[in-house]
């Protein structure tokens, strides 16, 4: 299964997942990407795993907001090309110059005089930027939120939750009480013009490994681990998607539409998400279930709420059959 992200951050692959535990849990017509563990005893009584030919594939068109957007701009014989259009003095470009480094024949005269940045901010109590010109405007592997350009958002960035999805999971707290296992992605894809291997590997999970991090004792014993996906990159979509995108992001008075399509083939859902809700709704009002979106996190939740109540008592996973579900609101 390829996963594509929306604006606002990776949910539609939970409406699958549950999907996919209906079809097990209730459904003798269609069969599953997930089996009941063998042995179903102890622990893992009444939970599931994947099976062994199903994969996850994350597809992206840029990189992940945050770490993974912090990489060298690369400049070949003084010929200053910045995609992000940022000025950068002639004193700079000198200076720079004069510290290139040389990596072979075939690219000596390629040299780094800024990095991409990111709006993210990095998280107080953390390391914090420079803000230094050129390459040392942003310190590397920090914890970041999402960038905005209205009040502070308390979300992470695309990069540490994608860091987070690379031990814990992609199935979340709720579906980890029916999935004995995590699942990973086993690659990330990136097709576009920008990507750099080193800077997507130090915030997937090279980070983790630099902080020394103490996992429990029988966190291996579980299935967790620090996962390295396949990283691949596509350097180029197709020429009318190009052109598409930069009529869109070209120009000073251009930016990207705050509106998103929402797909998703099992369940079948289409929908027009606008800054956050349906398409539709009135954004001055607070949102109602009627102008939220599927893939929000109340709708997620009434999803698993509804499967557990749907799922024969006895065959409910042991950690769900004290649960009362009417006790609960969304």
């Amino acid at each position: 299964m390829f996963i594509r992200p929306c604006y606002f951050v990776f949910t539609p692959h939970h409406r699958y997942l549950i999907h996919q535990l209906r079809v097990l849990y209730t459904s003798k017509e269609e069969k599953s990407v997930f089996e009941y563990c063998d042995p179903p005893a102890g622990t893992y009584e009444g939970m599931c795993q994947l099976r062994n030919n199903v994969s996850f594939h994350f597809f992206t068109t840029q990189p992940p907001c945050g770490d993974a957007a912090i990489f060298p701009m690369v400049n070949s014989s003084l010929c200053v090309t910045n995609p992000l259009k940022r000025k950068i003095s002639e004193e700079s470009v000198e200076f720079m110059a004069t510290k290139k480094s040389r990596h072979d024949d075939d690219a000596s005269d390629t040299f780094s005089v800024d990095v991409h940045r990111t709006g993210g901010k990095c998280v107080v109590g953390g390391a914090q930027d420079s803000h230094e010109s050129g390459t040392a405007y942003h310190i590397m592997g920090a914890l970041r939120r999402k960038p905005g350009r209205g009040d502070p958002t308390l979300s992470m960035s695309c990069s540490d939750k994608m860091m987070r999805w690379n031990v814990l999971g992609i199935q979340g707290a709720l579906l980890s009480h029916f999935i004995a296992y995590p699942i990973y992605f086993h690659s990330v894809i990136v097709c576009g013009p920008l990507f750099n291997r080193e800077s997507m590997e130090r915030s997937l999970y090279g980070r983790l490994h630099d902080n020394d991090i103490m996992f429990p004792d029988d966190f291996k014993s579980h299935g967790y681990c620090i996962h390295h996906p396949e990283l691949w990159h596509v350097g180029k979509l197709s020429k009318a998607c190009d052109e598409a995108l930069e009529q869109v992001t070209e120009g000073p008075n251009k930016r990207l539409s705050p509106t998103a399509i929402i797909w998703c083939s099992k369940p079948l859902t289409y929908e027009i998400m606008v800054q956050g809700l349906r398409q539709g709704a009135n954004a001055r009002l607070n949102a109602t279930k009627k102008s939220s979106v599927s893939i929000c996190k109340g709708k997620i939740f009434q999803e698993v709420k509804d499967l557990i109540d749907d799922i024969p008592q006895h065959s409910i996973p042991k950690t769900l059959r004290c649960i009362h579900t009417n006790v609960y609101t969304c």
